[in-house]
């Protein structure tokens, strides 16, 4: 199992570099997390039960964090407009 986890990694690192959300980089931390745990312990049901909840406590622990970290969006002049009506070109 410890090459599926490796696996898994892999392949959520590929979706997390293709998105922006950052996402799946607390899954991929769970999955390493796992891979340890697997050397360990065999039983897959055990293995699964680590992995979603390392990682899904991971992504609610940090979240708050992230959100301080990271600065507030800023406007941009398409945010400006958004909302208003426009006046199209006029036929002449």
């Amino acid at each position: 199992m410890f090459y599926v986890w490796l696996a898994i990694a892999l392949i959520l690192a590929i979706i997390e570099m293709s998105t922006v959300n950052l996402v799946c980089i607390w899954y991929i931390v769970s999955s390493i997390v796992t891979m340890i745990v697997a050397l360990f312990i065999d039983n897959v049901v055990i293995q699964m039960a680590i992995f979603v909840l390392v990682g899904t406590l991971l992504l609610i622990l940090t979240k708050d964090v992230i959100k301080k970290i990271l600065p507030e969006k800023i406007k941009t002049n398409i945010d400006r407009i958004i909302g208003m009506e426009g006046n199209g070109p006029t036929q002449g």
